[in-house]
């Protein structure tokens, strides 16, 4: 059911978020705590990059498997390449930011929360209060909360598996010539 390739095309997509969370890691703390929105763009980048590189290895899971391929096929087949590259990357992240240097994220977080500090007056103090509890929540690279994030980023890409699965069947037509 699962394409010869599919597992290698999950380690590909992983080794490009990867390379992304390198650049971000030199980049330094500032590039995620720069202006409100510093985080919020990286991670549009980041998911418009995972976006186009699952487009393309699905497209080469579609013409491994000689060009026709039910939506269950292609769907288990995009699961399971999802599942390699969050997993890596997971285990990846948490080595990089909770392990060898778990300072970087912290100062990430100081910053992010300093900046946030700026729009204090512009919220209600609820909202205000749920955000920055979101916000710190966020920066949390402990195991439990790697393993919640992995979660939720599986269930998330999951439905993109979904649409990307429609889109990328092809069978056979009904009527040959």
């Amino acid at each position: 059911m699962i394409s010869q390739n599919t597992l290698k095309y999950g380690f590909i997509a992983a080794l490009v978020n990867i390379v992304i969370a390198i650049i971000l890691y030199m980049l330094g703390p500032s590039s995620l705590g720069s202006g409100m929105f510093g985080g919020i763009i990286f991670m549009g980048i980041n998911l418009i990059v995972t976006i186009i590189v699952l487009s393309i290895l699905g497209a080469r899971i579609r013409k491994d498997e000689g060009g026709l391929i039910t939506f269950k096929k292609m769907f288990i087949n995009l699961l399971v390449m999802v599942a390699v590259m969050l997993v890596v990357g997971s285990l990846f992240g948490y080595l990089l930011y909770g392990v060898i240097d778990p300072e970087w994220m912290e100062q990430a977080k100081e910053m992010a929360l300093e900046n946030m500090y700026q729009y204090k007056d512009q919220m209600p103090e609820a909202s205000f209060e749920d955000t920055i509890k979101r916000m710190e929540d966020g920066f949390d690279t402990s195991l439990g909360n790697t393993l919640k994030q992995l979660l939720g980023s599986f269930i998330l890409w999951t439905i993109f598996s979904l649409i990307l699965a429609a889109i990328l069947k092809k069978k056979e037509p009904d009527f040959a010539e």
